[in-house]
C-alpha cells in the first residue's frame, strides 16, 4: 500500500470515528432493505466446558441511512421475540424507525426500535423462535472459508466470551443448520442447482 493510499485509510477512519462519535448513544431514524434475519448468539466457554445461549435476534443491513445521511456498510438492528413475532421481517423487506445506535467491538447495531414501518416485498420469513432454539441447539461454528456463507439465511453471528483459561472475547460465523464446512454445505449446493435449473424450490 502505497503512502497516499495509507493516508487516505488514515483520513477515512478519522472521519468514521468522528461521525460515529456524534451519534453513538443517540436516539436515530433508520431506513434500509433487509439482508438477512438470525439469532443473536453468545457462547460462553469456561475451560474445557462451552455454553450456547440466544440473546435475541439481529436484522441485518448491507447498508441505510441514518437520518439524511447514507450508511455505506452492514450495520444491526437488534430486536427480541416480540418484534419478529408482530412484523415478520424477511430479507428483502423494507424497514424504517427510530433506535438508539450504539458500537459493539466495530459492530454497529442499533438498539430498542420505534415508529416502526414496514414495507413487505413477499420475502418469506425463515426464522422464528422455535427454529432459532432448534438452530442453537444443533448448529456448529463454520471452520473453513466463511466467504462462501454470507448470503445463506442460515448463518449468524456468534459472539465467543472465554472466562478460563485465560479471557477473551470474539467472533465467529456460526451455522444454524450445522454444517461445519462451508465447502460440503447441501443448502448451498442446493441453492446453486436451483439457480442454475432457473427453479423455483422451497428449501
Amino acid at each position: 500500500m502505497d503512502k497516499e493510499t495509507l493516508q487516505k485509510f488514515f483520513d477515512d477512519l478519522k472521519d468514521y470515528e468522528y461521525w460515529l462519535s456524534t451519534v453513538e448513544g443517540k436516539r436515530v431514524s433508520f431506513s434500509g432493505i433487509i439482508t438477512a434475519v438470525y439469532p443473536s448468539l453468545v457462547m460462553t466457554v469456561d475451560n474445557n466446558r462451552s455454553s450456547v445461549r440466544m440473546n435475541g435476534f439481529l436484522i441485518k443491513f448491507a447498508k441505510g441511512y441514518i437520518g439524511y445521511d447514507l450508511f455505506d456498510d452492514t450495520i444491526y438492528l437488534h430486536i427480541g421475540r416480540r418484534f419478529l413475532a408482530k412484523w415478520q421481517p424477511a430479507p428483502s423487506d423494507e424497514l424504517e424507525f427510530k433506535a438508539r445506535l450504539t458500537n459493539s467491538r466495530g459492530k454497529v447495531v442499533l438498539i430498542r426500535p420505534t415508529e416502526v414501518e414496514i414495507e413487505k416485498n413477499e420475502g418469506k420469513p425463515i426464522i422464528d423462535y422455535s427454529k432459532a432454539l432448534i438452530g442453537k441447539t444443533t448448529g456448529t461454528i463454520v471452520r473453513d472459508d466463511i466467504s462462501l456463507c454470507h448470503q445463506c439465511p442460515f448463518g449468524a453471528l456468534l459472539d465467543v466470551i472465554v472466562l478460563r483459561p485465560k479471557r477473551n472475547i470474539y467472533r465467529r460465523f456460526y451455522c444454524l443448520r450445522g454444517v461445519e464446512y462451508s465447502k460440503d454445505c447441501p443448502v448451498r449446493l442446493e441453492q446453486e442447482l436451483i439457480k442454475n435449473s432457473n427453479q423455483s424450490v422451497e428449501i
